[in-house]
């Protein structure tokens, strides 16, 4: 089992990160980290930085491929996110995944738009539209909806409508493990204590993804209380799932530190999953 791993780590790659590849290696080699992935919202573009990877490898950093899908489906009335890992990143067939799954979530929010427009009476302008294309994601929406009245944001159920609303072309969540399958990449699912279920609805949701594909449970991360992260290893457990952990380090200028996590609460977890050879 490892403790000196941090598999989720956010670049200036994504939109809410802003931190460079090159300043998270030096960050995880003061860490003493030596296992790392970067997991940047819907794209592998870090690893286009060959200069960086062979810094990582040359202070003893394996650095694993990884990135953070936001996941819309049909069959489930919440988004959630799947951490991939080793994945081949010049694969042309993970690459067709990534493209066809980061639609859903600009289609996503459009609809979103519309909804709020013919709801609220509200018109937003074509900056608007261009912003939310760019971030697409809940809280993107929710800072636009701050800059119009009309829209009862401190109203009970307004955030339902911003998490819960249909995803319009949505992929069916077995056609996304059958393409994510063909790439060879492991899944794991991102910080299940965002999930809103219950104990026996998580157990399901986790058993049908097993089903399915799915390789593990990210059991640690800084969001998660003791008693989350016993769930989610006994979870695991149960339906044969390996754990992982991961900071979610986004920027400098929070409490979120690369491989300790907040006030050290993931630094000494051990987790089973283990690349694939």
């Amino acid at each position: 089992m490892l403790t000196d791993v941090d598999y989720h780590i956010h670049s200036e790659h994504s939109f809410d990160a802003n931190v460079s590849l090159d300043q998270i290696i030096d960050i995880a080699h003061r860490n003493k980290q030596k296992r790392i992935s970067i997991t940047d919202h819907d794209n592998i573009d870090a690893y286009s930085n060959k200069a960086a990877l062979s810094k990582a490898a040359a202070l003893g950093i394996e650095v694993v491929t990884g990135t953070e899908l936001n996941i819309n489906t049909p069959e489930l009335l919440q988004q959630f996110h799947l951490l991939i890992y080793n994945f081949d990143p010049d694969c042309e067939k993970f690459h067709h995944l990534l493209k066809v799954n980061k639609q859903t979530p600009i289609s996503n929010a459009l609809a979103i738009l519309k909804h709020l427009e013919l709801t609220y009476g509200v018109e937003f302008c074509e900056l608007d539209y261009l912003k939310i294309m760019k971030d697409p994601y809940s809280q993107a929406l929710i800072n636009l909806c701050h800059e119009y009245p009309k829209i009862p944001i401190k109203q009970l159920g307004f955030y339902n409508t911003i998490h819960h609303l249909p995803v319009g072309n949505a992929l069916p969540i077995k056609d996304l493990f059958a393409m994510l399958n063909i790439t060879d990449g492991d899944a794991v699912v991102a910080h299940p204590g965002w999930l809103s279920m219950s104990i026996p609805s998580l157990k399901s949701f986790f058993s049908g993804l097993k089903d399915l594909g799915l390789v593990g449970i990210e059991a640690y991360h800084p969001d998660h209380n003791n008693e989350q992260m016993m769930l989610y290893e006994a979870i695991a457990k149960e339906y044969g799932l390996l754990t992982t952990k991961g900071s979610d380090f986004h920027t400098l200028d929070k409490e979120i530190i690369i491989g300790r996590g907040i006030n050290n609460n993931i630094r000494n977890r051990k987790i089973t999953y283990v690349k694939k050879a």
